[in-house]
């Protein structure tokens, strides 16, 4: 499985500044994990407002985008207005851990 970039290098950063803005983008991704955990749905506006953090909004879509590429959060069809231009935006809420595999596999003897 392939990941998501984390930060989109538009501005030719150095690989030392690079470095400083991949991991931000990390720790901000952790950070909205860390907030739907609870299993609430929540529009990226929603997680803006609750991280109370001076990223972006743009950065906190990036979060969640990522998050629901490496299939960690679901992307909901509901929809509801939010944010300071009341316009409509997607619920997303934390993904279902898989399900245990009820039958382990057994491995037969070769020489039976």
């Amino acid at each position: 499985m392939s990941y998501p970039t984390r930060h989109h290098n538009t501005t030719a950063l150095s690989s030392a500044a690079l470095e400083q803005a991949e991991a931000q983008a990390e720790r901000q991704e952790d950070m909205v994990w860390a907030l739907m955990q609870d299993g609430a749905p929540r529009t990226p506006w929603d997680v803006f407002y609750a991280l109370e953090t001076r990223a972006p909004i743009t950065s906190i879509r990036r979060a969640i985008t990522n998050l629901a590429t490496e299939g960690r959060l679901l992307k909901l069809q509901a929809t509801v207005k939010s944010g300071p231009y009341n316009k409509t935006c997607h619920l997303y809420e934390r993904a279902p851990a898989p399900a245990a595999d009820p039958s382990p596999a057994v491995q037969g003897s070769l020489f039976e």
